[in-house]
């Protein structure tokens, strides 16, 4: 790991990105010289601190670009906002906005053309949201570069993943103590911060591990998510058949049918999200059993 390129790159010194770290500078010295490793947390940090993931550090992808080695990764670059706006809403309505890769424009340039047959497209975001549009209901599709508009604020994958941690230990109580504890004082204590800012451990659970989804109305919902749930998306939208995406067809977005399910006819939702990372999990968890 060349971690002096990296600081550098952003101008900053080696006092300065120890203070982010809540570290001395003789620390981070010793780990430029490559004479004592950096610990797992405060990888996840020194990840927040430039602006990448914990993987670019290891693989110096960062550096790679800076030196312009040509890398097949820059999809993963932050691109700008995707700003949606949908028919029938009134004209001050606020469109829905998603911070977007370099890698999601391109996708979304390249599903561009739908049809009646098969209305629905998905794309990932920055902020950890796995989305499905239903393209007919959307009036507009707009793409704007970071460069021209400041893209929506979003935490960072470590900050969410410390606040994973965090909600399911089931308790927010001072843990920098314990040694099985993988992230840093600082990045718990950030962590805590979101939770509360997002309103508390139930809303804050909800928006990591919940589904929420709009009908053509406009009304929003909001549902625990389980797998049921993730394979009938699966199943139902992104390999469904044409004809099981017209008409009266439905989906259970509502979880074990045993306790009770709550179905919803395809054609009268206009977007439907879920948490990113348990998308992930999920699919990759499918493909290995196939």
């Amino acid at each position: 790991m060349q971690l002096k390129p990296l600081r550098k790159r952003l101008g900053m010194s080696q006092q300065q990105l120890a203070e982010h770290l809540d570290v001395s500078q003789q620390t981070v010295a010793r780990w430029e010289q490559a004479t004592h490793l950096v610990p797992t947390r405060h990888l996840r940090d020194l990840a927040v601190v430039l602006g990448c993931t914990v993987t670019d550090i290891i693989e110096d992808r960062l550096v790679k670009r800076e030196m312009k080695v040509a890398v097949n990764d820059d999809d993963a670059l932050p691109y700008g906002t995707l700003r949606l706006s949908f028919d029938g809403e009134r004209a001050d309505a606020s469109a829905r906005e998603y911070p977007i890769t370099q890698g999601t424009k391109e996708l979304i340039g390249e599903q561009s053309d739908y049809s009646v047959e098969c209305p629905w497209f998905s794309f990932s975001t920055l902020d950890d949201r796995f989305v499905f549009v239903n393209s007919q209901h959307v009036k507009e599709i707009r793409l704007v570069c970071d460069d021209v508009e400041t893209m929506p604020c979003f935490e960072h994958e470590e900050t969410l993943g410390a606040m994973r941690f965090l909600l399911n230990e089931g308790s927010l109580v001072d843990r920098r103590l314990e040694p099985d504890v993988p992230f840093s004082a600082k990045r718990l204590g950030e962590a805590r911060r979101v939770i509360e800012e997002w309103g508390g451990q139930d809303a804050a659970i909800r928006k990591l591990e919940g589904l929420s989804f709009e009908d053509v109305d406009g009304t929003q919902h909001s549902l625990l998510l389980e797998a049921t749930v993730m394979a009938a998306l699966r199943t139902r939208i992104t390999e469904a058949s044409p004809h099981h995406l017209q008409g009266n067809s439905f989906i259970n977005l509502g979880g074990a049918e045993e306790e009770g399910a709550v179905l919803f006819r395809i054609s009268a939702l206009r977007t439907i999200e879920i948490p990113l990372t348990k998308w992930r999990e999920f699919s990759e968890g499918n493909d290995s059993d196939e």
